[in-house]
Protein backbone atom coordinates (compact mmCIF):
# COMPACT_ATOMS: atom_id res chain seq x y z
CA UNK A 1 0.00 0.00 0.00
CA UNK A 2 2.73 2.39 -1.17
CA UNK A 3 0.02 5.11 -2.59
CA UNK A 4 -0.99 6.70 0.66
CA UNK A 5 1.30 9.22 2.26
CA UNK A 6 -0.87 11.36 4.60
CA UNK A 7 -2.96 9.05 6.35
CA UNK A 8 -5.22 10.47 8.99
CA UNK A 9 -6.97 8.57 12.03
CA UNK A 10 -9.95 9.13 13.65
CA UNK A 11 -10.19 8.13 17.34
CA UNK A 12 -13.06 6.38 18.26
CA UNK A 13 -14.93 5.35 21.90
CA UNK A 14 -14.53 1.67 21.17
CA UNK A 15 -12.83 -1.29 22.53
CA UNK A 16 -9.50 -1.76 20.75
CA UNK A 17 -8.97 1.23 19.21
CA UNK A 18 -5.39 0.95 20.20
CA UNK A 19 -5.51 -1.71 18.02
CA UNK A 20 -6.55 0.26 15.19
CA UNK A 21 -4.28 3.40 15.99
CA UNK A 22 -1.23 0.72 16.08
CA UNK A 23 -2.11 -0.51 12.48
CA UNK A 24 -2.22 2.84 11.15
CA UNK A 25 1.10 4.10 12.73
CA UNK A 26 2.36 0.43 10.83
CA UNK A 27 1.27 1.76 7.72
CA UNK A 28 2.23 5.25 8.11
CA UNK A 29 6.24 3.83 8.92
CA UNK A 30 6.35 1.39 6.27
CA UNK A 31 5.04 4.15 3.75
CA UNK A 32 7.09 7.01 4.93
CA UNK A 33 3.66 9.10 5.18
CA UNK A 34 2.18 11.59 7.61
CA UNK A 35 0.08 10.54 10.40
CA UNK A 36 -2.30 12.44 12.17
CA UNK A 37 -4.32 11.94 14.47
CA UNK A 38 -7.91 13.95 15.22
CA UNK A 39 -10.77 13.48 17.95
CA UNK A 40 -13.99 15.35 16.84
CA UNK A 41 -16.52 16.15 19.16
CA UNK A 42 -19.94 17.94 19.51
CA UNK A 43 -20.16 21.76 20.37
CA UNK A 44 -21.55 22.01 24.47
CA UNK A 45 -25.35 21.07 24.29
CA UNK A 46 -27.68 24.51 24.01
CA UNK A 47 -29.26 23.83 27.61
CA UNK A 48 -25.76 23.54 29.13
CA UNK A 49 -24.63 26.96 27.25
CA UNK A 50 -27.74 28.66 28.25
CA UNK A 51 -27.34 27.58 31.68
CA UNK A 52 -24.01 29.27 32.19
CA UNK A 53 -23.87 32.38 34.51
CA UNK A 54 -20.38 32.70 35.79
CA UNK A 55 -18.22 31.88 32.94
CA UNK A 56 -18.60 31.98 29.00
CA UNK A 57 -19.17 29.34 26.60
CA UNK A 58 -15.78 29.81 25.36
CA UNK A 59 -13.97 29.28 28.52
CA UNK A 60 -16.15 26.07 28.97
CA UNK A 61 -15.19 24.98 25.56
CA UNK A 62 -11.67 26.03 25.41
CA UNK A 63 -10.63 24.40 28.88
CA UNK A 64 -12.26 20.97 27.44
CA UNK A 65 -10.47 21.26 24.04
CA UNK A 66 -7.59 21.59 26.75
CA UNK A 67 -8.17 18.50 28.26
CA UNK A 68 -9.04 16.54 25.44
CA UNK A 69 -5.88 17.02 23.88
CA UNK A 70 -3.74 16.38 27.26
CA UNK A 71 -5.84 12.82 27.08
CA UNK A 72 -5.25 12.41 23.71
CA UNK A 73 -1.75 13.12 23.73
CA UNK A 74 -1.32 10.94 26.65
CA UNK A 75 -3.36 7.86 24.93
CA UNK A 76 -1.61 8.28 21.67
CA UNK A 77 1.99 7.95 23.32
CA UNK A 78 1.10 4.21 24.83
CA UNK A 79 0.55 2.74 21.41
CA UNK A 80 3.00 5.32 18.78
CA UNK A 81 6.23 4.83 18.56
CA UNK A 82 9.01 8.06 19.11
CA UNK A 83 10.08 7.76 15.69
CA UNK A 84 6.60 8.44 14.32
CA UNK A 85 6.11 11.82 14.31
CA UNK A 86 2.40 12.35 14.65
CA UNK A 87 0.07 15.45 14.44
CA UNK A 88 -3.12 15.83 16.18
CA UNK A 89 -5.87 17.91 16.14
CA UNK A 90 -9.14 18.25 18.60
CA UNK A 91 -12.26 19.28 15.67
CA UNK A 92 -15.45 20.55 17.59
CA UNK A 93 -18.95 19.88 15.36
CA UNK A 94 -20.91 17.54 13.46
CA UNK A 95 -17.86 14.69 13.74
CA UNK A 96 -18.54 13.57 10.07
CA UNK A 97 -18.50 16.80 8.72
CA UNK A 98 -15.29 18.10 10.30
CA UNK A 99 -13.83 14.51 9.62
CA UNK A 100 -14.70 15.36 5.85
CA UNK A 101 -13.76 18.59 5.96
CA UNK A 102 -10.04 17.94 7.65
CA UNK A 103 -9.29 15.36 4.71
CA UNK A 104 -10.32 18.50 2.33
CA UNK A 105 -8.28 20.99 4.18
CA UNK A 106 -5.08 19.14 4.84
CA UNK A 107 -5.14 16.53 1.45
CA UNK A 108 -5.39 13.49 3.06
CA UNK A 109 -5.32 10.86 0.73
CA UNK A 110 -6.71 7.90 3.77
CA UNK A 111 -9.06 7.85 6.67
CA UNK A 112 -8.64 5.27 8.95
CA UNK A 113 -11.35 4.63 11.48
CA UNK A 114 -12.55 1.73 14.36
CA UNK A 115 -15.67 0.66 13.32
CA UNK A 116 -18.40 1.56 15.74
CA UNK A 117 -21.03 -0.57 15.08
CA UNK A 118 -24.97 -0.83 15.73
CA UNK A 119 -26.92 -2.98 17.87
CA UNK A 120 -30.80 -3.68 17.39
CA UNK A 121 -32.82 -5.66 15.04
CA UNK A 122 -29.72 -6.31 13.34
CA UNK A 123 -26.57 -5.93 14.59
CA UNK A 124 -23.90 -4.30 12.19
CA UNK A 125 -20.08 -3.43 11.92
CA UNK A 126 -20.67 0.11 10.29
CA UNK A 127 -21.61 3.21 13.12
CA UNK A 128 -23.85 6.59 11.42
CA UNK A 129 -20.89 8.30 11.40
CA UNK A 130 -18.71 5.46 10.07
CA UNK A 131 -21.91 4.90 7.02
CA UNK A 132 -21.38 9.47 6.47
CA UNK A 133 -17.80 8.50 5.74
CA UNK A 134 -18.21 5.60 3.55
CA UNK A 135 -20.88 7.60 1.67
CA UNK A 136 -19.26 11.13 1.59
CA UNK A 137 -15.45 11.06 2.22
CA UNK A 138 -13.46 11.57 -0.92
CA UNK A 139 -10.91 9.55 -0.21
CA UNK A 140 -10.63 5.66 0.92
CA UNK A 141 -11.85 4.81 4.01
CA UNK A 142 -10.55 1.82 6.14
CA UNK A 143 -12.97 0.77 9.09
CA UNK A 144 -11.70 -1.79 10.61
CA UNK A 145 -13.40 -4.04 13.03
CA UNK A 146 -12.24 -4.46 16.32
CA UNK A 147 -10.31 -6.55 17.92
CA UNK A 148 -6.89 -7.27 19.34
CA UNK A 149 -4.23 -6.28 16.24
CA UNK A 150 -3.31 -9.30 14.19
CA UNK A 151 -2.40 -9.41 10.46
CA UNK A 152 -4.82 -10.16 8.02
CA UNK A 153 -4.82 -13.70 6.00
CA UNK A 154 -7.57 -12.81 3.74
CA UNK A 155 -8.45 -10.52 1.19
CA UNK A 156 -11.42 -10.08 -0.60
CA UNK A 157 -11.34 -7.86 -3.76
CA UNK A 158 -14.96 -7.35 -5.26
CA UNK A 159 -14.85 -5.84 -8.49
CA UNK A 160 -17.40 -4.80 -11.31
CA UNK A 161 -15.03 -4.65 -14.91
CA UNK A 162 -17.11 -3.33 -17.70
CA UNK A 163 -16.74 -3.60 -21.39
CA UNK A 164 -15.79 0.47 -22.46
CA UNK A 165 -13.71 0.92 -18.38
CA UNK A 166 -10.61 2.89 -19.23
CA UNK A 167 -7.66 0.65 -18.64
CA UNK A 168 -6.19 2.11 -15.43
CA UNK A 169 -8.34 4.49 -14.52
CA UNK A 170 -11.58 2.54 -13.46
CA UNK A 171 -12.73 2.23 -10.50
CA UNK A 172 -11.72 -1.63 -10.56
CA UNK A 173 -8.95 -1.04 -11.70
CA UNK A 174 -8.14 0.80 -8.85
CA UNK A 175 -9.36 -1.91 -6.43
CA UNK A 176 -6.96 -4.10 -7.89
CA UNK A 177 -4.39 -2.39 -7.95
CA UNK A 178 -4.76 -1.62 -3.91
CA UNK A 179 -5.74 -4.99 -3.23
CA UNK A 180 -2.86 -6.40 -4.84
CA UNK A 181 -0.88 -4.00 -2.71
CA UNK A 182 -2.27 -4.89 0.22
CA UNK A 183 -2.00 -8.62 0.10
CA UNK A 184 1.39 -7.98 -0.91
CA UNK A 185 2.23 -6.21 2.38
CA UNK A 186 0.14 -7.92 5.16
CA UNK A 187 1.56 -11.32 2.69
CA UNK A 188 -2.57 -12.33 2.48
CA UNK A 189 -4.52 -14.75 0.22
CA UNK A 190 -6.27 -12.27 -2.18
CA UNK A 191 -9.61 -13.42 -3.56
CA UNK A 192 -10.88 -11.49 -6.25
CA UNK A 193 -14.63 -11.75 -6.97
CA UNK A 194 -17.07 -10.62 -9.78
CA UNK A 195 -20.60 -11.14 -9.72
CA UNK A 196 -23.18 -11.42 -12.90
CA UNK A 197 -26.74 -12.45 -13.89
CA UNK A 198 -28.96 -12.32 -16.76
CA UNK A 199 -31.51 -9.84 -16.92
CA UNK A 200 -34.74 -11.85 -17.44
CA UNK A 201 -33.80 -14.93 -17.08
CA UNK A 202 -35.55 -15.36 -13.77
CA UNK A 203 -39.13 -14.03 -15.25
CA UNK A 204 -39.03 -16.24 -18.10
CA UNK A 205 -38.26 -19.17 -15.62
CA UNK A 206 -40.75 -18.49 -13.15
CA UNK A 207 -43.62 -18.88 -15.72
CA UNK A 208 -43.95 -22.77 -16.74
CA UNK A 209 -44.62 -22.25 -20.20
CA UNK A 210 -41.97 -19.66 -21.43
CA UNK A 211 -39.16 -21.69 -19.96
CA UNK A 212 -40.31 -24.42 -22.15
CA UNK A 213 -40.62 -22.76 -25.61
CA UNK A 214 -37.22 -20.50 -24.68
CA UNK A 215 -35.26 -22.95 -23.05
CA UNK A 216 -32.61 -23.10 -25.48
CA UNK A 217 -32.56 -19.26 -25.93
CA UNK A 218 -32.31 -18.34 -22.82
CA UNK A 219 -29.45 -21.06 -22.26
CA UNK A 220 -27.44 -20.02 -24.84
CA UNK A 221 -27.99 -15.85 -24.29
CA UNK A 222 -27.05 -17.06 -20.46
CA UNK A 223 -24.03 -18.69 -22.03
CA UNK A 224 -23.29 -15.65 -24.17
CA UNK A 225 -23.72 -13.33 -20.77
CA UNK A 226 -21.26 -15.43 -18.92
CA UNK A 227 -18.41 -15.69 -21.47
CA UNK A 228 -19.02 -11.80 -21.54
CA UNK A 229 -18.31 -11.29 -17.97
CA UNK A 230 -15.63 -13.73 -17.53
CA UNK A 231 -13.71 -11.99 -20.80
CA UNK A 232 -14.01 -8.35 -19.18
CA UNK A 233 -12.56 -10.02 -15.75
CA UNK A 234 -9.67 -11.72 -17.70
CA UNK A 235 -8.93 -8.12 -19.03
CA UNK A 236 -8.98 -6.29 -15.82
CA UNK A 237 -6.46 -9.08 -14.26
CA UNK A 238 -4.07 -8.82 -17.84
CA UNK A 239 -4.01 -5.22 -16.70
CA UNK A 240 -3.31 -5.62 -12.90
CA UNK A 241 -1.73 -9.34 -12.63
CA UNK A 242 -1.53 -10.89 -9.19
CA UNK A 243 1.18 -13.34 -9.76
CA UNK A 244 3.12 -12.12 -6.81
CA UNK A 245 0.35 -12.64 -4.44
CA UNK A 246 -1.21 -16.20 -3.22
CA UNK A 247 -4.79 -15.75 -4.97
CA UNK A 248 -8.19 -17.55 -5.96
CA UNK A 249 -10.58 -15.74 -8.94
CA UNK A 250 -14.00 -16.62 -8.24
CA UNK A 251 -16.79 -15.53 -11.33
CA UNK A 252 -19.94 -15.87 -9.53
CA UNK A 253 -23.77 -15.60 -11.20
CA UNK A 254 -25.76 -14.23 -8.29
CA UNK A 255 -26.99 -10.93 -7.22
CA UNK A 256 -23.77 -9.19 -5.64
CA UNK A 257 -25.33 -7.95 -2.40
CA UNK A 258 -26.07 -11.84 -1.70
CA UNK A 259 -23.02 -13.45 -2.95
CA UNK A 260 -19.92 -11.03 -2.11
CA UNK A 261 -21.15 -11.47 1.81
CA UNK A 262 -21.31 -14.72 1.30
CA UNK A 263 -17.68 -15.22 -0.03
CA UNK A 264 -16.63 -13.48 2.37
CA UNK A 265 -18.22 -15.67 5.27
CA UNK A 266 -17.19 -18.82 3.28
CA UNK A 267 -13.54 -17.66 2.48
CA UNK A 268 -13.24 -16.43 6.47
CA UNK A 269 -12.15 -12.94 4.85
CA UNK A 270 -10.54 -10.01 7.45
CA UNK A 271 -11.29 -7.18 4.87
CA UNK A 272 -12.89 -6.60 1.79
CA UNK A 273 -11.88 -3.43 -1.05
CA UNK A 274 -14.65 -2.07 -2.47
CA UNK A 275 -16.11 0.62 -4.41
CA UNK A 276 -19.04 3.02 -3.48
CA UNK A 277 -19.98 3.98 -6.70
CA UNK A 278 -21.83 7.59 -7.07
CA UNK A 279 -23.42 8.52 -9.98
CA UNK A 280 -22.70 11.43 -12.12
CA UNK A 281 -24.21 15.12 -10.99
CA UNK A 282 -25.73 12.81 -7.70
CA UNK A 283 -22.92 13.07 -5.00
CA UNK A 284 -22.56 10.54 -2.57
CA UNK A 285 -24.98 8.47 -4.35
CA UNK A 286 -24.88 4.64 -4.30
CA UNK A 287 -26.11 2.99 -7.72
CA UNK A 288 -28.72 0.37 -6.96
CA UNK A 289 -27.67 0.86 -2.97
CA UNK A 290 -25.92 -2.61 -4.21
CA UNK A 291 -22.72 -1.26 -1.88
CA UNK A 292 -24.69 -0.09 0.95
CA UNK A 293 -26.55 -3.51 0.92
CA UNK A 294 -23.17 -5.40 1.26
CA UNK A 295 -21.47 -3.07 4.13
CA UNK A 296 -24.58 -3.60 6.12
CA UNK A 297 -24.59 -7.39 5.62
CA UNK A 298 -20.78 -7.86 6.43
CA UNK A 299 -18.70 -8.97 9.66
CA UNK A 300 -14.91 -7.62 8.42
CA UNK A 301 -12.99 -4.73 8.04
CA UNK A 302 -13.53 -3.09 4.99
CA UNK A 303 -11.37 -0.58 2.90
CA UNK A 304 -14.17 1.38 0.38
CA UNK A 305 -12.91 3.00 -2.41
CA UNK A 306 -14.58 6.10 -4.60
CA UNK A 307 -14.29 6.49 -8.41
CA UNK A 308 -11.75 8.93 -10.16
CA UNK A 309 -13.96 12.48 -10.24
CA UNK A 310 -16.12 11.60 -7.20
CA UNK A 311 -17.61 14.92 -5.53
CA UNK A 312 -18.23 14.80 -1.86
CA UNK A 313 -21.52 16.70 -1.05
CA UNK A 314 -19.59 18.38 1.95
CA UNK A 315 -17.79 21.25 1.31
CA UNK A 316 -15.49 23.76 3.49
CA UNK A 317 -18.65 26.61 4.03
CA UNK A 318 -21.65 24.62 4.04
CA UNK A 319 -23.36 24.43 7.52
CA UNK A 320 -25.95 21.51 7.21
CA UNK A 321 -25.32 18.21 4.41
Amino acid sequence: MQRFKNILFVKSSVEYDQDTLKRAALLAQKNGAVLKVIKAIKHLPDDLTQALELVSVEEVEQQILKDEMENLEKWVKEVVDDSIEVDLEILVGEPFLEIIRSVMKNGHDMVVKTAEGTIGYKEKLLGSTDMHLVRKCPTPVWMIKPGPYREYKQVLAAVAPKRFDKPGDSLSDVIMQLSTSFSVREQSKLHVVHTWKMRGEAAIESRSTLALMYKTDVRNATDRVRIQHKQQLHELLERNPIDAVDHEVHLLKGNVVEEVPRLALEKEVDVIIMGTVGRTGIPGFFIGNNAEDILNQVNCSVLTVKPKGFQSPVTLDSLFT
